[in-house]
């Protein structure tokens, strides 16, 4: 799940991260076969020091360690255990979608039908956009200060819709929201001292707007070129 939203979606590094995680979790069947593939690859000194720290860091557990009844019960347990929070899990969603009913009990304590899913839903942004800085030089010279090239009100090709990168993009979409006002001062001196500190011909002032564009399946998307602010370079 988490490999196809790298593939298709701007999430930054949140699919790795969750892919790291999860790693620990794959059984030891999948660390033996991939361990077929690489040994041949690496010298047998390399890999024997390498195994011999992974055994300091993660001792080896073994239900030997531990009296033979115990651990004969623990292998019996551990399934039912597992199987038990997967039917609960099921009855629980179930619950959710109306299918189960709970006992007033469980009522009183949580609903539910009360579940909040807010990390890409329950829809997904419905205006689009992106940001044009046009700045005026010295020589009278009008530029994209922030994207350091012409000034362009067209939608931007390909996928990042003029953000360098998912920062920029999660730092900028802020920007032009109600409530950020107090981000546009310091990113208007950015530009300024990144483009003077650059260039011959300094930037005397610049503008900064957002060209949002709603997002139709079957409709027209005009766009309209929000004005965030207007700064002078020498202020």
């Amino acid at each position: 799940m988490h490999f196809g939203m790298l593939l298709t979606m701007r999430l930054g590094l949140f699919p790795m991260i969750s892919i790291t995680a999860l790693l620990l979790f794959l059984p030891s069947t999948v660390w033996d076969t991939a361990a077929k593939f690489t040994e041949p690859m690496v010298s047998s000194r390399r890999m024997a020091r390498l195994e011999n720290r992974c055994r300091q860091l993660f001792p080896e557990f073994s239900f030997a360690r531990i009296p033979s009844a115990i651990s004969k019960s623990g292998r019996r347990i551990v399934p039912l255990v597992v199987a038990g929070l997967l039917l609960f899990v099921l009855v629980w969603n179930a619950a959710t979608l109306g299918y189960v009913q709970t006992p007033d009990q469980v009522n009183d304590v949580v609903n539910p039908a009360e579940h909040r899913w807010s990390m890409f839903a329950p829809e997904p942004r419905q205006t689009d956009g992106w940001y044009v800085v046009p700045g005026t030089l010295e020589s009278g010279t009008h530029v994209d200060a922030f994207h350091r090239s012409a000034v362009r009100w067209s939608r931007p090709s390909g996928g990042s819709v003029g953000f360098p990168s998912h920062r920029w993009l999660v730092y900028l979409l802020d920007l032009q929201r109600p409530g950020y006002e107090s981000l546009r001062p310091e990113f208007t001196d950015y530009v300024c001292q990144r483009w003077n500190r650059n260039h011959e011909d300094d930037l005397v002032n610049v503008s900064v707007y957002y060209v949002r564009q709603p997002t139709n399946l079957d409709g027209p998307e005009p766009t309209e070129r929000v004005k965030l602010t207007n700064h002078s370079c020498s202020a």
